[in-house]
């Protein structure tokens, strides 16, 4: 469902710290940015070097948020991550996005291969609102044999966040990913699947235990309902929403 297996568990070059400020302070130079949206899901992987580079750009007064997803078990020292997200607070962050995938935590060690306790996902939730943050978690349904008590697990660990906006997706696998294989090797693509056709919005492997159009619409409820609560528990998460109010999300 991503491509990060091609990359992720292999050795990576980062910019030093630097290296990023310098890059940063050109952008606001040049083309007067006002917001700054960072992808790399390994950002928090080194918490020494993501509190440089926000020391080095919190007097530029931008909007920085996570959009892509951080690894929510970084770095492992709870102490150590205040620390970072403090610094990160400080330098203008607004909001993170964590993605649990799943709320079985076998299943997402063994199957998923994320191998992330989910109680830092609690943590760092409570953590990035500490510094006046929104966070935002990710979820997938859909994924290859996963049972009726496994998607039960995956809702009730979602319901049991305190995060201010929700998105639980169907799994899609992509070209080249551990997930890609599996599906193709147990003929489990829906018919008719055509890979320069595919769309996230549309179910792509055939469910274990439940129709197409079921997993369909457990997916669009469990959504609406988690989105629907944030907005009651968590105040703040309706200034995400009013964002959005009346824009089109569907893209073109």
């Amino acid at each position: 469902f991503c491509s990060v297996p091609v990359y992720l568990g292999h050795p990576f070059r980062a910019m030093s710290a630097e290296r990023v400020i310098e890059l940063v302070h050109w952008h606001v130079r040049e083309f007067s940015i006002q917001e700054l949206q960072i992808l790399d899901d390994n950002f928090t992987v080194d918490h020494k070097r993501v509190i440089r580079i926000m020391e080095g750009i919190k007097d530029l007064g931008l909007r920085i948020c996570f959009p892509n997803g951080i690894r929510a078990d970084r770095p492992k020292n709870v102490e150590k991550r205040r620390i970072m997200f403090k610094a990160m607070g400080a330098a203008g962050v607004v909001s993170v996005t964590v993605t649990p995938e799943h709320g079985d935590q076998e299943f997402l060690n063994q199957v998923v291969r994320k191998k992330m306790d989910l109680v830092d996902v609690e943590t760092t939730i409570a953590v990035a609102h500490e510094n006046d943050m929104l966070v935002h978690a990710a979820f997938m349904m859909g994924f290859p044999f996963e049972t009726s008590k496994l998607r039960a697990r995956t809702a009730k660990f979602a319901r049991s966040l305190t995060a201010d906006s929700f998105s639980v997706s169907l799994v899609t696998p992509l070209p080249g990913t551990p997930l890609w294989k599996t599906v193709d090797d147990n003929n489990l693509f829906v018919t008719g699947f055509n890979v320069n056709r595919m769309a996230y919005s549309e179910v792509n492997i055939v469910p274990h235990d439940i129709s197409s159009d079921e997993l369909l619409k457990t997916v669009t409820l469990l959504n609406a309902e988690l989105n629907e609560q944030a907005q009651k528990t968590r105040p703040r998460a309706n200034e995400k929403y009013k964002l959005i109010k009346g824009k089109n999300l569907g893209g073109d």
